[in-house]
């Protein structure tokens, strides 16, 4: 029984021994087997930070146990022929580390390839070509339509974007595409990248021309040129202010109320009298529009495209002021006219149409029609106008309002004869209807004729010291 348990002590350890030896061996081999390490492994991924001169190359390595070297190789095609070294060579571990290189000095616009390359002991990897492009371009330029049309210049307008570099800016302008002149734009040079408005504005147009101009922006790229836009300077004539207005100098200086018959300067003050009516209707009714439109030719209009024009410019009477907007429309006949004014404050009004009127091209005739107060915004008085050279040749305004006056009118004139100046006025109603008035505004003799008043159709003249005389 001994000699059997040895026996099966014996085969027993006989095994054990067997999977140990099997198990040491299958263990050496396998450390055999094993490396220390492998070729690192690599990806180029997208450059970032692109400017107009640079950008940052980026890819993730993974250095496989071992040390790796990493650096970008790029350029401008596949051969590359440039390198830098990752701000993170070299690179260790066993994961995927993000790497990166600034790159500068690239040429504005322009493609540029790049990959990531590690090296460590076990060989090279290179990574995937990838390319972006450096920032710039020559300037994109759009010429847009011309603004603040005058008499005699405009304002010049284009939207420029500069593509990301600095890019000068100016108009070529002339009375063809040949151009000729050149003027810088108030907003250059433009940066950046998106469209910019840019403006310049000239002066020392002839009305009546026309102007082509066009945009230029050049940078470092080239130059880009906008298209051919053009405007006309439209010549418009402001009515004289004179067609406004009457003269009563002669007959408002130690104005009597009409005198007696037989007083010894009873025609005169009757003339005083009767033109005095007119005076007062006027001046009290239409001094703020009157007052306004003598203003406008002290000013610059502004052209509104379709053949419009405008003022705009303040003004004060007794002591108020006031805002005034007239308008002027060139028609194939005539001019049409609108004056629109604004009093501030308290008790004041926005823009009332005071009077409205046409003129002829040339501005030697034409017609008002003024409205009476912004409180009573009715039609109040017709004036219609002619000018003769540098003369007003007539001024004749009619009450318009229907009532007892309506049509009542008095026209002014100015000659070259003797006399020189003159008053037809009637009336509607009252004691008498029409009066005939003229003098010498040299010497201030004159002469009346009434008949409904004096009776009679003869003159009735008075000397340089108003005195009644017999007429010559």
């Amino acid at each position: 029984m001994r000699k059997a348990i040895n026996m099966k002590l014996t085969v027993t350890g006989s095994i054990t021994v067997l999977l140990f030896i099997s198990a040491l061996t299958i263990n050496n081999a396998c450390k055999k087997e094993e490396t220390p390490g492998q070729k690192p492994e690599v990806l180029t991924q997208a450059a970032t930070n692109i400017t107009s001169t640079g950008a940052t190359l980026n890819a993730s390595v993974n250095a496989n146990n071992l040390s790796a070297a990493v650096t970008f190789e790029y350029g401008t095609d596949l051969s590359y022929g440039q390198t830098i070294a990752a701000d993170q060579s070299p690179v260790t571990g066993n994961t995927d580390i993000i790497v990166n290189a600034p790159v500068t000095g690239l040429t504005p616009g322009t493609t540029w390839h790049f990959r990531v390359k590690a090296v460590n002991n076990l060989g090279t990897t290179y990574g995937n070509d990838l390319t972006f492009t450096v920032l710039g371009q020559v300037p994109e330029v759009l010429t847009q339509s011309a603004t603040e049309i005058t008499s005699t210049g405009a304002t010049l307008n284009a939207t420029v974007n500069a593509n990301y570099l600095s890019a000068a800016i100016t108009f070529e302008y002339g009375t063809d595409l040949s151009y000729g002149q050149t003027i810088a734009a108030d907003q250059s040079p433009v940066t950046g990248n998106t469209d910019t408005n840019v403006s310049a504005q000239i002066s020392g147009l002839v009305p009546g021309t026309t102007c082509h101009f066009r945009v230029k922006a050049v940078n470092e790229l080239g130059t880009a040129y906008g298209n051919d836009m053009n405007f006309t300077i439209t010549y418009i004539v402001l009515p004289p202010s004179e067609s406004m207005v009457i003269d009563f100098s002669n007959f408002s200086a130690n104005k009597k109320s009409a005198g007696l018959k037989g007083t010894e300067t009873s025609a005169w003050e009757f003339a005083a009298t009767v033109s005095g009516v007119w005076n007062s209707l006027i001046s009290l009714n239409l001094e703020i529009p009157i007052t306004s439109f003598r203003y406008a030719k002290d000013y610059e209009p502004v052209y509104l495209g379709d053949s419009t024009w405008q003022w705009n410019y303040t003004f004060s009477v007794n002591s108020l002021s006031y805002t005034a907007r007239l308008i002027g429309k060139t028609r194939p006949n005539d001019v049409y006219w609108e004056m629109y004014i604004t009093q501030e404050g308290t008790g004041g009004f926005a823009d009332f149409l005071w009077f409205k009127g046409t003129s002829g091209p040339d501005g030697l005739e034409g017609q008002w029609i003024f409205n009476q107060s912004p409180a009573s915004p009715v039609e109040m008085f017709r004036n219609e106008w002619t000018k003769t050279e540098d003369l007003i040749s007539s001024v004749k305004y009619t009450y318009i309002i229907d009532d007892t006056s309506l049509n009542s009118y008095i026209l002014y004139g100015l000659t070259t004869g003797s006399p020189n100046a003159g008053y037809s006025i009637h009336f509607t109603n009252g004691l008498y209807s029409d009066a005939d008035i003229e003098w010498n505004t040299t010497d201030l003799t004159g002469r009346l004729k009434c008949a409904d008043y004096l009776h009679d159709i003869n003159w009735h003249c008075w000397d340089s010291n108003r005195i009644n005389i017999v007429c010559p």
